[in-house]
């Protein structure tokens, strides 16, 4: 729609994330393919559920997943709490794991298979008619997601400008 305006904050990339104790029961997946013998949690609201993607280097795969699928549902921080209580495997953003992360309550499986990154926008209305307040919130994201660079060095990166 050309009155609206995208204000590019940052990427970020998903990995896939378990419990410790999901881990000791179920063992860990050595490959991409021993995905579809786990306990999965997807993200609904994803174009491709069933469907994860992957890079390592330069190269892209797509693994279709036909696993016992625990839990569905459009909330992240659902997903990353049922993932923590042992339920299975989750793939999402790190900044949404990140503090489970620092805890040790989630482990990265798989470390070398993340996916392309994937760009965080702020869209609004055209500069002139967009509120004052919201321009100030947009301004409190970007500084926001600058920050954290510091603790996240691989899940949100490559600030673009202002278009």
């Amino acid at each position: 729609d050309s009155s609206l305006v995208a204000r590019r904050l940052g990427d970020a990339c998903l990995g896939c994330y378990a419990s410790a104790d999901y881990l000791a029961t179920h063992g860990e997946p050595s490959s991409l393919e021993e995905l579809g013998q786990h306990q999965l949690l997807a993200y609904s609201l994803s174009s491709t559920p069933r469907e994860w993607r992957f890079k390592s280097g330069d190269r892209e795969r797509s693994v279709s997943l036909a696993g016992r699928w625990q839990l569905s549902c459009n909330n992240g921080r659902v997903l990353a709490d049922a993932a923590c209580r042992g339920l299975g495997i989750v793939r999402l953003p790190e900044f949404l794991v990140a503090d489970h992360l620092e805890t040790g309550q989630l482990l990265e499986v798989l470390p070398d298979f993340r996916s392309s990154p994937l760009q965080i926008s702020a869209v609004t209305l055209h500069r002139q008619f967009r509120p004052a307040k919201v321009s100030a919130f947009i301004d409190f994201l970007d500084e926001y997601f600058d920050r954290q660079d510091d603790w996240l060095p691989r899940g949100l990166v490559d600030h673009g400008p202002e278009p």
